[in-house]
């Protein structure tokens, strides 16, 4: 046999074939082919369970944000398993699958595993999806347009993925990627105006909380949200410890949303572990609020959490030092808050105010209940 006479060998030719036509099937799934809905609620989506590196450790699930706005879809904080987590259903908690084309805009607020882990897998499925709609158009003799998102994100994260974000494959999928500066600039040229495109303005927060870089170049999120009623304020905290200039930007917020990190050894008073709020952290800023928001969500649980009732527990403590008025919910995912009244979605489907919600904690997951 000639030295390529494996090229004639019929055998192989057919292999050869076969392989093709299953490279092919790979991309013919759900998570490409799906559309987004035509009419998506208003509403934030949890799907986020654990924070830091644990849930790579232990096979469980870290995750992020996922909010609906005016049709629209935006990724906040896409840590490890996110895309895991955004495309699969969730039947136990009502939660369908997402698909690529779900995604507008990706805001990141800090570099660490469990708010970046994934950025670089979704920039490198959303090449691969341009890819396949295109193989897709030139055989329907289609025209094709390729599929862009806009990025925001914190400094570290773009010296993390700087190669990725230059790189002429990808840059040319970006509508836009504005890098935040560093938090001496002023508010004022901190805020960045997204009203046109997706009807809500937003305003990084000051965090303390390093990122790897060894800066507090990190962002909290504040968006404000308009639709023909009066604003609505979703605020997100971002990693942070408590001071209280940090807490004081929450002002005004409807919905808020705290990282907990963990529960601090008490009796010590120090700053929280891992420069996260803790259970410290979140009384206080409930204490400075004025206003309390419509709802408080605690979020960015650390794994040591699992076990029964462990998160409802804290909730409840918090609520014993919190203002009376105050409702506070401990987060998990599959939770949903429709916006603008912040009702949640309970067992069974139905949507129920805030305030009447009971939680049941089985540790690896949280159930919401109308009571």
């Amino acid at each position: 046999m000639a030295s390529h006479g494996y090229l004639a060998d019929a055998e192989l030719l057919a292999l050869s074939h076969q392989v093709a036509a299953s490279r092919d099937r790979l991309h013919t799934l759900d998570f490409f082919k799906r559309r987004r809905p035509a009419s998506p609620p208003d509403e934030l989506e949890v799907l986020r369970r654990w924070n830091s590196h644990t849930p790579m450790l232990y096979t469980e699930l870290g995750g992020g944000f996922f909010l609906r706005w005016r049709g629209r879809g935006i990724v906040i904080d896409p840590g490890c398993t996110f895309i895991d987590i955004f495309r699969r259903d969730h039947p136990t908690v009502g939660l369908g699958a997402h698909c690529m084309d779900d995604i507008d805009l990706i805001i990141v607020s800090h570099d660490h595993v469990d708010h970046s882990g994934d950025l670089s897998s979704l920039l490198t499925l959303l090449r691969a999806f341009n890819r396949w709609r295109e193989e897709e158009a030139a055989r329907l003799r289609t025209a094709f347009q390729p599929r862009k998102v806009d990025l925001v994100l914190s400094l570290g994260v773009y010296y993390k993925c700087q190669t990725l974000l230059e790189h002429p494959d990808y840059r040319s999928l970006l509508r836009t990627c504005k890098v935040l500066p560093p938090r001496h600039i002023s508010d004022a040229v901190d805020r960045i105006n997204l009203e046109a495109d997706y009807g809500f303005k937003l305003e990084c927060l000051k965090t303390r909380h390093r990122e790897i870089m060894g800066e507090s170049t990190g962002f909290g999120i504040k968006l404000t949200l308009k639709n023909g009623w009066d604003s609505f304020v979703l605020c997100d905290s971002g990693d942070t410890a408590y001071e209280e200039e940090v807490a004081g930007q929450f002002e005004a917020s409807d919905l808020l949303i705290l990282h907990v990190g963990t529960l601090e050894k008490l009796p010590d008073q120090s700053a929280g572990r891992g420069e996260h709020l803790c259970f410290g952290g979140v009384v206080k800023t409930l204490r400075q609020l004025k206003r309390p928001p419509k709802l408080v969500m605690l979020s960015e649980w650390g794994q040591e959490f699992c076990y029964p009732g462990l998160r409802k527990r804290f909730t409840e403590l918090i609520r014993r030092y919190a203002p009376g008025s105050t409702v506070v919910l401990p987060s998990d995912l599959g939770m949903r808050v429709s916006i603008p009244n912040c009702h949640i979605r309970c067992t069974g489907g139905a949507y129920a105010p805030a305030g009447q919600v009971q939680v049941r904690d089985n540790g690896t997951w949280l159930s919401y209940l109308n009571s």
